[in-house]
């Protein structure tokens, strides 16, 4: 896995969540390819996720515009048609869970969706809307704002850790606490 966001969610899908999960499902589109950032299955509820992680450290997407009109739908557009853009994205998720369906989830920052609980509200609502007019009934958006905390709490100083990531956290919590 090259991207460091994409590896975030995927640990804190294993620690946190306990869940399995697929990295960087590639898959053609035309004259390009695409992928899946990650798949995820739930043994306790038997679901399947459709993750896309969008980090955005700067970035926030407009809810309204200057003269105070809701633009949150053409807003967040371009993050529904990471999920809807093309048919080949549920082709190859198919060929995983069987054709059973998945719940889409946006990985962002609060910074990208709005530090204001309203706005983030605002903008998450039009998010959903929008993968429901597409026939996805099922989504959520998770924040690393929330996700990295879970995962720091859950690695120890001691112990075995196979990715570079959970090694950086073990080494700077033993490290930080000298």
């Amino acid at each position: 896995m090259a991207d460091v966001n994409e590896e975030i969610v995927a640990q804190y899908l294993k620690l946190v969540k306990k869940w399995l999960y697929a990295v960087d499902i590639s898959f053609v589109v035309p004259q390009n390819y695409s992928n899946v950032d990650i798949l995820s299955f739930d043994p306790a509820s038997g679901k399947y996720y459709d993750i896309e992680v969008k980090y955005r450290s700067a970035y926030t997407v407009a809810a309204t515009d200057r003269t105070g009109k809701d633009i949150s739908a053409s807003s967040v557009q371009w993050l529904v048609e990471q999920f809807t853009a093309w048919p080949e994205r549920d082709k190859v998720i198919k060929q995983y869970t069987g054709s059973r369906s998945t719940t889409k989830v946006l990985v962002t920052t609060k910074q990208m969706m709005g530090k204001m609980v309203a706005k983030r509200h605002k903008l998450e609502a039009a998010f959903k809307k929008g993968l429901a007019k597409a026939g996805f009934r099922e989504s959520e958006v998770w924040y690393f704002d929330e996700m990295i905390p879970e995962i720091v709490d859950q690695v120890r100083m001691e112990g075995r850790y196979n990715t570079e990531l959970l090694q950086t956290i073990r080494m700077l919590k033993v490290y930080g606490n000298q």
